[in-house]
């Protein structure tokens, strides 16, 4: 292991710092509307937070987050050992690295498109002036195309065996 460069060991350990992070504030916001969205609101007595769209939109944002998250906390660790000597930390198998880049896929395309999402309910509701009611029968939407599309291209990728090191993390 002593011929491995330092930035070798910084594209292992770099990840991790960055996906703890990530992870740490997508769990707040889970706890924040799941737990405490079970509580009446200051702002609004009536209304509990997991009741909004927006926070709905939110919790899938930062469900999905937390799969890329803990993605790149273990960084190089699926890595197949036998492929390479270069790849610090590398311990996985080809099951591992399997698994990491099905699970790199269906997070890192469904974060963004629940972004989208996001965008989509920000407009409805700031440009043109829609209320919560009348966003509520294309919230089905907001959920199912960026499940949809992520678990898609995360499932196409095994038959084809698209999953390999791409030397940090399996993709």
């Amino acid at each position: 292991m002593s011929d491995i460069s330092a930035k070798a060991k910084a594209l292992a350990l770099l990840p991790k710092f960055t996906g703890f992070l990530s992870l740490a504030g997508s769990l707040f916001i889970i706890y924040d509307v799941v737990k405490c969205g079970s509580k009446n609101t200051v702002a609004n007595s009536n209304t509990l937070k997991r009741n909004s769209i927006f926070h709905r939109i939110m919790l899938g944002l930062s469900i999905f987050d937390c799969i890329g998250a803990f993605v790149n906390i273990m960084s190089t660790w699926p890595t197949p050992s036998d492929q390479s000597n270069s790849i610090y930390l590398a311990s996985g198998n080809t099951e591992t690295c399997t698994a990491q880049g099905f699970f790199n896929e269906f997070g890192n395309i469904t974060t963004p498109l629940y972004s989208a999402a996001l965008c989509v309910w920000y407009l409805l509701i700031l440009k043109y002036k829609w209320k919560e009611e009348d966003c509520k029968k294309y919230e089905p939407y907001f959920h199912a195309i960026p499940i949809t599309v992520g678990l898609s291209m995360a499932v196409a990728g095994l038959p084809l065996t698209l999953y390999n090191n791409s030397g940090y993390l399996c993709w």
